[in-house]
């Protein structure tokens, strides 16, 4: 889908997108100011993660944060851009004959881009599922189908956008290409959906198992956590899917994708960041090493998940299935 192709009134005015009434532009503006407002929380996560973490997470994570700080500054400008085309830049007095130009090649960008962010996300709360259930072939295959799915989802959009730059980049033309930009949403709230209601299946499963107060304390904070990044990028897949299929002509659309990618981005900090409180919060309870396992391997970072030598939390839940442990041995 061509984020910012606006909607053309057969009027032929020039780049399509600042043909439109005023009232096709409050979404626009909706969606600039909901995305800075979340911009800004962004970057207070952003300042909370390096202030905490710095240079000492797993390697994969410092890069994912890298590649969403890096995407974050593009998609901002593109979503200035947008901004300026439909309310800066002046429409013409009149009227110009003959069909209207091709989109600019910049308002194309933004569909790509947040299906690039989404893969990431999808793929590291998916690697978070797969550490709380390593032996379990139920999770590595949901995984897998998570992995799969999130990256036909970011093809899909990847080659509507080649396509639709290949045909010219015209609104006309672009109606043709609507089943896989279909396919690229439904493919991301898919993940989504799954992402979440698995998370919360296992960590529902891990509490019900645990008889420690302070485990299942614990536990119900990664599953409020768990709940609070993926519904909202659930929601916001959901809103973007239906006001593309069934309200587009209103722009709405285009106001949900801009927030859509802000949500990913600070879904994804979040989950980070939540990683501290909740050894801070299990700091003094103590655990079986086979809730560490479950609950601590994928939350910590790659210094506080060692103590004072290198250990293999496999090899402790093997030999060590019941002992009692605090995570101040491990953290």
């Amino acid at each position: 889908m061509a984020a910012a192709q606006g909607h053309s009134d057969g009027s032929g005015v020039s780049g399509g997108i600042m043909a439109m009434t005023p009232y096709e532009g409050l979404p626009v503006l909706f969606g600039f100011a909901g995305y800075w407002a979340l911009t800004g929380l962004f970057v207070s996560q952003l300042i909370k993660y390096f202030t905490v973490y710095r240079f000492k997470d797993r390697l994969f994570v410092r890069i994912f944060v890298m590649i969403v700080i890096f995407t974050t500054l593009f998609f901002s400008s593109l979503v200035m851009f947008i901004v300026w085309r439909f309310f800066i830049i002046k429409r013409p007095s009149h009227v110009v004959s003959g069909p209207p130009p091709p989109i600019p090649i910049w308002s194309t960008l933004p569909s790509p881009t947040i299906a690039f962010v989404s893969t990431i996300v999808h793929f590291f709360f998916g690697w978070r599922m797969r550490m709380l259930r390593r032996s379990s072939k139920t999770v590595f295959c949901i995984c897998a189908f998570v992995y799969s799915l999130s990256l036909t989802q970011f093809v899909s959009a990847a080659a509507d956008f080649i396509r639709f730059n290949i045909a010219g980049r015209r609104l006309a033309t672009k109606r043709s290409f609507n089943t896989l930009t279909t396919l690229w949403l439904i493919g991301g709230l898919a993940c989504d959906l799954i992402i979440t209601i698995t998370m919360s299946a296992l960590l529902f499963q891990v509490r019900e198992r645990s008889t420690l107060k302070g485990t299942s304390k614990l536990l119900n904070k990664l599953i409020a956590t768990t709940l609070e990044t993926g519904l909202p990028t659930s929601m916001m897949s959901t809103a973007v899917l239906v006001t593309f299929i069934g309200y587009s002509q209103t722009n709405f659309d285009l106001c949900f994708m801009i927030l859509l990618y802000i949500v990913y981005a600070n879904a994804f900090m979040t989950a980070l960041n939540t990683r501290r409180e909740l050894r801070d919060l299990s700091t003094n309870n103590t655990m079986t090493s086979s809730d560490i396992h479950a609950v601590v391997g994928s939350l910590t970072s790659r210094d506080e998940f060692r103590s004072g030598e290198p250990a293999d939390m496999a090899d402790a839940e093997t030999s060590q299935l019941h002992k009692p442990f605090s995570l101040e041995h491990i953290a």
